[in-house]
C-alpha cells in the first residue's frame, strides 16, 4: 500500500506508469560513506588495491560484509583514488655507495605535496634484507614503503625497490622482474620510465660507484624528460660523474638544492 490507502497496482494505473518505474529507489545507505573510508584507508595505508586484500583486510575485525555491496563501492574508490593521486611526474632516484646519505637530504628538503611521487633504486645485494624503507620513513613527512608487484604508483609518496628483483614501471603500477637480472638496476628502472612516462619522467643519479645510471639519463633526455647528478658533495662520485660526464643531465646540485628545480618544473607543467 501507499499514500491514501492506494494499491501501487491501481496508483501506477492512475498515474500511467509501468510499476517499476513507480517504486520508491532506496536512496544510498547511511553506513555507506564509512565504508568508503574504510576502503580508501586500507587502499592508501597499504598501496595495494586488490578486492580480495581489501576484503580480507575488512573481515580482520570480525565484520560480516555483502560482497555485492562491498565490490560495488570498491569499484567507485579505487577508481577515484586512482584518479585523484595519479602523479604529475614521477622521479626515479638511483644511487649505491653513500646514497643513504643523498636520499635523506634528497627527501628531507622536499615538502609533502610535490603531485609528484618518488621511487628509489638502490643497489643492495640480492640476498639482503634492506630496512631502506623504514630508515627514510624517519625523513619525510610523505608516506613510505617497498614496491611491489602491481602496486599503484601515487602521487607523494616514496617507494624503494626490493632487493630481490628487477624494478619496472609500466602503467603507473610497478611490475617486478624475478630474479634480478640487470647489473644496472638503476639503468633499467629509468628505461621503463623514460618509456611510460615521456617528457613526465625525472632521472637522479646520486652517490654510487660504477656509472649505472649514464644510459638512464640518456633515454631519459631522448623523450624530452628531465635529469640530474648529485654534484662534489657525493661520497662516492663514480656515478653522478659518469652521468654528468655523457651530456645527459641537465642539473648538477646536491641533494638539498634538487627540490628547488623540482618545484620549478612542477609550476611550469601546470601552465
Amino acid at each position: 500500500m501507499i499514500a491514501n490507502g492506494l494499491s501501487e497496482r491501481r496508483a501506477c494505473h492512475i498515474l500511467g506508469l509501468h510499476r517499476s518505474t513507480a517504486r520508491y529507489q532506496r536512496p544510498p545507505r547511511d553506513d555507506d560513506a564509512e565504508l568508503r573510508k574504510q576502503i580508501r584507508g586500507i587502499a592508501l595505508a597499504q598501496g595495494r588495491f586488490g578486492y580480495r586484500r581489501i576484503t580480507a583486510e575488512l573481515r580482520k575485525d570480525g565484520a560480516v560484509i555483502n560482497p555485492k555491496r562491498v565490490y560495488r563501492i570498491y569499484s567507485q574508490e579505487i577508481l577515484d583514488v586512482r584518479r585523484r593521486f595519479r602523479p604529475n611526474f614521477i622521479v626515479g632516484i638511483g644511487g649505491a655507495a653513500g646514497g643513504l646519505k643523498a636520499y635523506k637530504a634528497l627527501l628531507g628538503a622536499l615538502p609533502l605535496n610535490t603531485g609528484m611521487s618518488f621511487v628509489i633504486v638502490s643497489h643492495i645485494l640480492p640476498t639482503a634484507i634492506s630496512q631502506l624503507a623504514e630508515i627514510l620513513t624517519r625523513h619525510t613527512e610523505m608516506r613510505v614503503m617497498v614496491a611491489s608487484m602491481g602496486m599503484p604508483v601515487l602521487a607523494n609518496h616514496v617507494y624503494v625497490s626490493p632487493s630481490n628483483a628487477d624494478l619496472l614501471i609500466e602503467n603507473f603500477a610497478f611490475k617486478l622482474v624475478f630474479p634480478r637480472t640487470s647489473r644496472n638496476q638503476v639503468d633499467s628502472f629509468f628505461a621503463s620510465l623514460a618509456e611510460a612516462m615521456g617528457a613526465r619522467a625525472i632521472g637522479i643519479v646520486l652517490s654510487g660507484y660504477d656509472d649505472d645510471g649514464t644510459d638512464g639519463c640518456r633515454l631519459i633526455k631522448a623523450v624530452g624528460g628531465t635529469t640530474f647528478a648529485q654534484d662534489s658533495s657525493a661520497d662516492a662520485s663514480g656515478m653522478p660523474l659518469w652521468a654528468e660526464a655523457s651530456g645527459w643531465v641537465d642539473f648538477v646540485l646536491p641533494p638539498h638544492k634538487i627540490p628547488q628545480e623540482l618545484k620549478r618544473l612542477g609550476r611550469a607543467f601546470e601552465k
